[in-house]
């Protein structure tokens, strides 16, 4: 039972990752009026891949000098967090200001609010198989 929820949790989530941008998931939670899971949801799909490219370099670098490779949660945490100061440091040296940030104004039909209960529903329904 339990695998055949992750399984429909694991299948719901990537066929959205497939089928939708991600300014179209941070647009649809901001027109949702959930801002800080827009803030959440653009961060998280943007680390994902940061963090493997991340991860990746790190194990090279220790095959590099002869080590195993493997790199430990504690490694690459700290070096994705350097990154995040990096990236911040840098977008405020160009004066970058959050309240400059213009979204789309598309409004939601029908259709959009459908689409959001049958994802919920979905879930529900995955919980509780």
């Amino acid at each position: 039972m339990i695998a055949a929820r992750i399984l429909v949790l694991l299948g719901f989530v990537l066929l959205t990752a497939a089928t939708t941008t991600q300014t179209q998931l941070v647009d649809a939670a901001a027109q949702i009026s959930l801002p800080g899971a827009a803030a959440g949801i653009a961060s998280a799909v943007r680390a994902i891949p940061v963090a493997i490219e991340e991860r990746n370099r790190l194990s090279a670098a220790q095959k590099a000098r002869g080590g195993e490779g493997r790199v430990s949660f504690k490694m690459l945490s700290a070096r994705v967090r350097a990154n995040k100061r990096n990236l911040a440091r840098a977008m405020a040296r160009r004066g970058y200001d959050a309240s400059s940030v213009k979204r789309s104004e598309h409004r939601m039909r029908a259709g959009d609010w459908l689409i959001i209960v049958a994802g919920i529903a979905l879930v529900v329904v995955a919980v509780v198989l």
